[in-house]
């Protein structure tokens, strides 16, 4: 049903680009039955949505239950689970220390995290955050329980957390190939915390959510969760199932926070317009750091990748100078997705609780917003 979901949301996005689309129904009525096509295509119970342009958010909804069982309806304010949107998170507040002069891209990770054993080779800020660092993924048997994202422990500390991954061999140089990694991510909390002196939630509150006025934004801390919560759900044989709540404290720079669409386009409004970032440090973020993206396949011969790789950030070249920095993120029966035409000053966000979406709906959504006289 994903597969179906991006191919419909494609061709809307077509007709919005060539003009196509109905000059009689408003931008808000377009992209609400973008959000409803998309829903129903993908069978999710809820779908969040919200665009802004030139700094000020035009279009924020959410239609749909937010909790099956309950009957309760998805609002723009209902909070979802973000997944690895939460990486650019942490990037930014990475690349605030880096401007602060805290951290620079070639300290070694032990500088912050001493707990991290020795490689044989320096693992740098710069390999984690361009996950060419050579730390594994995941594998099925890091956590206790039939299902391999549930069940696990709770862990009160990043230096608690390594413990899963820490000791296993690289899969290869650092900075040789690049490797999708949560686990490297993770080690960014330390960066933050030892760097800042501070808890990795309290510095993303301090100075990434109340500057960009991210009210509805923070940890996924297991125990605290809020009234206005939405929850992920699985299709298991056509029929909608409730996904299992995990505990995402050994991951929170990773894929361990909460939001919703339109606190997510306030971050893209809050990084646009120099409110978290200068302009060179915007810029070093966003600007592509490796040459190719050649991802590695152990036995095999590696893959290109189509996107450019910024600090956690991709960034997509698409026709006529509309070139984007993205991130999406899948965890236990959501999705969702930001992204950004920095250039343009126009950013969307989506969120879902279910495992459906990616990146080219919202490029539907945007483009409706980007015709508006």
């Amino acid at each position: 049903m994903v597969f179906v979901a991006v191919t419909m949301i494609t061709a809307v996005e077509v007709s919005a680009e060539s003009g196509s689309t109905s000059e009689s129904r408003s931008p808000s009525v377009r992209a609400t039955e973008l959000i409803e096509a998309l829903r129903s295509s993908a069978k999710a119970p809820s779908v969040q949505a919200a665009v802004a342009r030139g700094g000020r958010i035009v279009y924020s909804k959410a239609i749909g239950i937010a909790d099956v069982e309950e009957k309760t309806k998805a609002t723009p304010e209902t909070v979802y689970n973000i997944g690895s949107i939460s990486k650019v998170i942490t990037a930014v507040a990475v690349t605030q220390l880096i401007e602060a002069g805290k951290v620079k891209l070639s300290d070694p990770v032990q500088k912050f995290v001493p707990e991290f054993p020795d490689k044989g080779a320096p693992i740098t800020v710069w390999n984690l955050l361009t996950h060419t660092s050579g730390i594994r993924g995941y594998r099925i048997h890091d956590f206790p329980g039939d299902d391999w994202a549930v069940n696990h422990r709770h862990y009160s500390s990043i230096e608690e957390a390594i413990g899963i991954f820490k000791n296993d061999p690289l899969l290869f140089r650092p900075g040789k190939y690049y490797f999708y990694s949560s686990y490297a991510v993770d080690l960014l909390q330390g960066v933050v915390e030892r760097a800042s002196s501070l808890p990795f939630g309290e510095y993303l509150e301090e100075h990434i959510f109340s500057p960009a006025g991210m009210t509805r934004s923070g940890l996924d801390v297991a125990g605290q969760r809020a009234p206005d919560r939405a929850y992920g759900y699985e299709l298991r044989k056509g029929k909608l199932v409730r996904a299992d709540v995990e505990d995402v404290s050994y991951k929170y720079a990773s894929g361990g926070m909460v939001s919703t669409a339109a606190d997510l386009v306030r971050l893209g409004i809050a990084l646009n317009h120099g409110k978290l970032l200068d302009s060179k440090a915007r810029a070093l973020m966003w600007s592509p750091q490796l040459p190719v993206v050649h991802r590695f396949r152990k036995g095999r011969r590696p893959a290109i990748e189509r996107f450019h790789q910024g600090l956690l950030w991709r960034l997509v070249d698409r026709p006529h100078g509309r070139t984007f920095v993205y991130m999406c993120g899948t965890i236990n029966g959501f999705n969702g997705c930001l992204l950004d035409y920095t250039k343009e000053d126009l950013v969307g966000a989506m969120t879902v609780n279910l495992e459906a979406g990616g990146y080219r709906p919202v490029e539907g959504l945007v483009a409706i917003f980007r015709q508006e006289k």
